[in-house]
C-alpha cells in the first residue's frame, strides 16, 4: 500500500495490542479466522501485489471473499475495497475472463452454505446452525436474518432490545476509548 515497514509494522502493533482485539482473538469464537480473512484480502487488494495475472488476482479476490462471507458476515465491510480491486483488475485485463474468475472464486467460497444443506440432507440429527434444508431456510442462514444481522442486535421476544443508534455509539465510544491511549503515544512518538 505504500507505508513504509516501520509505519505497517506498528500499525500491526497498535491494532494487534488493543485490549478488544486481544480479548476476542482469544476466544473460541469467529474473530481470529475473520481477521485472517479480512487481512488476506487487504494483501491481495494492495496496489503493488506481486502478482500481474488478473485472471489470478480476480479468482483470488472472490474465492477469498466467499470464504470470508461464509464465515461471518463482517467480512462484507471490506467489501468496497475488493471489489474496487477486482474492478481494477478485470479493467487492466482488458476482457471479461477475469471478472468470470472472480465471480467463480466467490462461489468456490461460498460453497461451505451447501456443505451444510449436504450434511442436513445426509445427516438429518445433526446439529448445525439454522435450517439449510430449504433454499429459503439457506437464504436466512446466509443473511443471519435468525438473530438480527440488520438490527445489529439480537432480537429475542420478551427480552430488552437496543436500537442500532445505540450499538454504533457503543462501538464508537468503546474503540475511541481504547484508541485514545494508543494514538496519544503513537502521535507523541
Amino acid at each position: 500500500w505504500g507505508v513504509r515497514t516501520e509505519a505497517a509494522w506498528l500499525a500491526a502493533v497498535v491494532f494487534g495490542t488493543f485490549p478488544s482485539v486481544v480479548y476476542f482473538g482469544t476466544q473460541a469464537e469467529v474473530f481470529s479466522l475473520n481477521h485472517l480473512f479480512v487481512s488476506a484480502i487487504l494483501w491481495v487488494c494492495a496496489p503493488k501485489f506481486s502478482s500481474k495475472n488478473p485472471y489470478k488476482r480476480c479468482f483470488v479476490l472472490g474465492l477469498l471473499a466467499g470464504l470470508a462471507l461464509s464465515h461471518h458476515q463482517t467480512a462484507v465491510f471490506i467489501a468496497p475495497l475488493g471489489v474496487w480491486s477486482a474492478l481494477s483488475s478485470c479493467r487492466a485485463s482488458k476482457t471479461w475472463s477475469a471478472l468470470v474468475a472472480g465471480v467463480g472464486g466467490l462461489l468456490l467460497g461460498l460453497m461451505p452454505y451447501l456443505y451444510l444443506s449436504w450434511v442436513d440432507a445426509a445427516r438429518p440429527d445433526s446439529w448445525h446452525w439454522g435450517d439449510p434444508s430449504s433454499l429459503s431456510g439457506l437464504l436466512d442462514l446466509f443473511l443471519r436474518s435468525d438473530y438480527g444481522t440488520f438490527q445489529m442486535t439480537i432480537v429475542k421476544s420478551g427480552e430488552e432490545t437496543f436500537s442500532s443508534f445505540s450499538q454504533v455509539m457503543f462501538l464508537i465510544e468503546s474503540v475511541g476509548a481504547e484508541f485514545l491511549g494508543v494514538g496519544l503515544i503513537a502521535a507523541l512518538a
